[in-house]
């Protein structure tokens, strides 16, 4: 996805940010990918189990944690770097078997429409989906339950989706 979407991404933040295409690529696009790269690196790794230690109580029994997807996650994107602020949490959703709604920021439309398009065209509708819209809509979707929300942005913004995702007791 990464490799399909760069030009028309570049061009996109060109019109919304006025970022240079070197910055865009070093900030956004091969940072995501770096995360890709480690994540599929330690995925094997990540998802074996692992030996938990006792106390001398239970020193014969043989006790293991076993990794498994927690849900379903919800990713608000920002304005600054929309790509990686929005595919990194992302990432960490699918390695973790978790199936994801993305929203991407409002505030750079070229680039939202970009990451719209090869997101639909990439990503399997069945367990990620991406809806756009403003405060109205983020606001809409923190109505529902989630299990996990990652959030990008503004103090004042953030408190408001922390108090709705504590009414919900989600992480």
């Amino acid at each position: 996805m990464l490799k399909a979407l760069r030009n028309d991404y570049a061009a996109a933040v060109n019109k919304d940010m006025k970022k240079p295409e070197e910055e865009i690529f070093f900030t956004d696009i091969r940072f995501t990918d770096h995360e890709i790269g480690h994540t599929t690196r330690h995925l094997e790794e990540w998802m074996s189990p692992s030996k938990i230690k006792t106390d001398a109580a239970y020193a014969s029994d043989d006790v293991h944690m076993y990794p498994e997807p927690r849900g379903v996650v919800m990713i608000f994107g920002a304005w600054n770097y929309p790509l990686q602020l929005t595919m990194i949490p992302l990432i960490g959703a699918i390695a973790a078997g978790c199936c994801a709604v993305i929203k991407p920021s409002e505030l750079v439309p070229h680039s939202t429409a970009v990451i719209v398009k090869y997101f639909r065209e990439f990503m399997d509708p069945d367990c990620y989906r991406i809806l756009q819209g403003g405060p109205d809509i983020a606001m809409k979707l923190m109505e529902q339950r989630w299990d996990h929300v990652f959030f990008t942005g503004s103090s004042a913004i953030g408190k408001k989706v922390a108090a709705k995702a504590a009414a919900n007791l989600i992480s």
